[in-house]
């Protein structure tokens, strides 16, 4: 039936050719709202598969540091993170919640390299705290009542990374045979270092 004849009059029927005929209109306006209808439920079932395939997931991790600086290997705790998220292929971040702890990709459980790499550190960045005119106890939230001097840890992990981005694939993280995840403590020791992580689905 083409669209012409849905709104032809019935010229059989009482009225002649000012009569419409209701069952085609009708038929054709529930068919129409049918349709709508069904794209609405298309489209609210592609979101709820998008939301589900963009799934992430959170976790926070706390170290406690014992040393002024040091580097300290979390692979294996970062891959207890990645299997109970149950991820298997997406993107993991990982950002340090403080201002002098930074997070790196190293080779991190060879301690040698790990002292040449703080060494190394303390030569770019002049390491007497005084010679600097930050000071903690200045801060204008007044929540800091040590004067810490720790300028230079503040400037060194500038030098560093605040975040990570490591890809996942068959749910292992795409790591070189030599590369650890650690973190870089700059201003130890410390309580409750945070780290945050966010594993995003692909």
């Amino acid at each position: 039936m083409d669209k012409k004849s849905f709104f032809t009059p019935a010229t059989n029927s009482p009225g002649g050719e000012k009569t419409i005929c209701w069952n085609r209109c009708f038929y054709f306006f529930s068919w129409t709202n049918l349709h709508f209808f069904d794209r609405i439920g298309r489209l609210v079932y592609d979101i709820q598969i998008g939301a589900k395939k963009m799934a992430t997931f959170r976790k926070t991790l706390s170290y406690n540091t014992t040393k002024k600086e040091e580097i300290i290997p979390i692979t294996e705790d970062i891959k207890e993170v990645l299997a109970e998220s149950k991820v298997k292929n997406g993107t993991l971040f990982i950002t340090s919640m403080h201002t002098t702890l930074s997070t790196m990709i190293q080779e991190a459980v060879e301690p040698n390299l790990c002292q040449d790499i703080i060494d190394q550190l303390s030569k770019f960045v002049d390491d007497d705290g005084h010679k600097y005119k930050h000071v903690c106890a200045k801060h204008p939230s007044g929540t800091c009542r040590l004067d810490d001097f720790n300028g230079p840890s503040h400037v060194r992990q500038l030098l560093t990374n605040q975040n990570l981005i490591i890809d996942i694939e068959n749910s292992k993280m795409n790591l070189g045979r030599w590369q650890d995840i650690a973190l870089l403590e700059l201003d130890g020791p410390r309580k409750d270092r945070q780290i945050k992580i966010k594993i995003i689905k692909d």
